[in-house]
């Protein structure tokens, strides 16, 4: 009996994946097992850095993560998809150096698997753990600063103008990058707004982190 298919193919398909072996006597079933044939295993990493107070504390929480999920494959090939969530004070220091991170973080599982495990992606969905709001409504230089930066918006033609002037940009990235199941297009007027409101989310987050120090 064969039911849904022996190999993740993405990582929409997660977790082990296998066959149901039926053992018929007489025409009558006397057992049931499920058996896993997976040679690879796709995991979620879904790690809440909430409590994590530097990036040196997310690093370690990603360290606990990642040999979870390498150990949960009991030997098999791991695929994994890091997802770092949760309002941290690390959060500013993470996106202004997502690159850097990221680096950081496959070479951490390298480190962990070697060739048994590869990073496929890492994604940043954390959130300031310092309130917004509270600095918008201070009556100061830094308040009204971060007012004007929250009030920038650009119309549907500007976002245009904008998209055409980042043409040549677009002929220079990677295929995959264009393509896919997170495809980034830069001459997308509505891509282009997502990436310029989390500009805005990060140059509010620096203003507030610099002024704390």
């Amino acid at each position: 009996m064969f039911p849904g298919n022996i190999q993740g193919r993405h990582i929409r398909e997660t977790g082990p994946k296998g066959c149901t072996l039926v053992t018929v006597d007489n025409g009558e079933i006397t057992n049931v097992t499920h058996r896993d044939l997976d040679v690879l295993r796709w995991s979620l990493c879904e790690v809440d850095v909430t409590a994590s107070e530097t990036v040196d504390d997310v690093y370690e929480q990603v360290r606990e993560a990642l040999q979870q999920a390498l150990d949960s494959t009991e030997g098999r090939l791991l695929a994994a998809r890091l997802v770092l969530q949760g309002a941290s004070a690390a959060h500013s220091h993470l996106h202004a150096e997502i690159e850097h991170w990221t680096q950081e973080y496959r070479a951490l599982a390298t480190g962990l698997g070697g060739a048994g495990i590869w990073l496929e992606k890492v994604l940043l969905k954390t959130q300031p753990s310092i309130s917004i709001d509270s600095v918008l409504a201070r009556d100061d230089a830094l308040g009204g600063l971060l007012r004007g930066i929250q009030d920038m918006e650009l119309d549907d033609a500007a976002l245009v103008e904008l998209a055409n002037e980042v043409s040549v940009l677009r002929q220079k990235l990677p295929a995959e990058i264009l393509s896919g199941e997170d495809r980034y297009d830069p001459t997308d007027p509505q891509q282009l707004k997502v990436v310029l409101e989390d500009i805005k989310e990060l140059l509010v987050n620096r203003l507030i982190t610099t002024e704390k120090a």
